[in-house]
């Protein structure tokens, strides 16, 4: 298997970043609500079976699922505070 050439990268990081990016802008700030959770993931389950083949989407959208929890976490905390 050969090495992909500086400019396949490039479009896959591209590609990568601007599907987190989007996936971001649609899903913040984060609901405190299991349909939107529901919502979300169905998301994230259509993100992996279109572009699975890129792990750089699959690693960048988990990472944005656990700071979206995060984030629905501390806004719950602020919003009992």
């Amino acid at each position: 298997m050969s090495t992909p050439s500086p400019g396949t990268y490039a479009a896959i990081h591209k590609q990568a970043f601007r599907i987190a990016y989007d996936f971001l802008n649609e899903h913040f700030p984060p609901e405190h609500d299991p349909d939107w959770w529901t919502k979300t993931m169905n998301d994230v389950s259509l993100i992996g079976n279109m572009y699975g083949e890129n792990k750089l989407v699959v690693y960048m959208i988990t990472a944005l699922v656990e700071y979206l929890t995060e984030e629905d976490e501390r806004r719950k905390q602020n919003a009992q505070d």
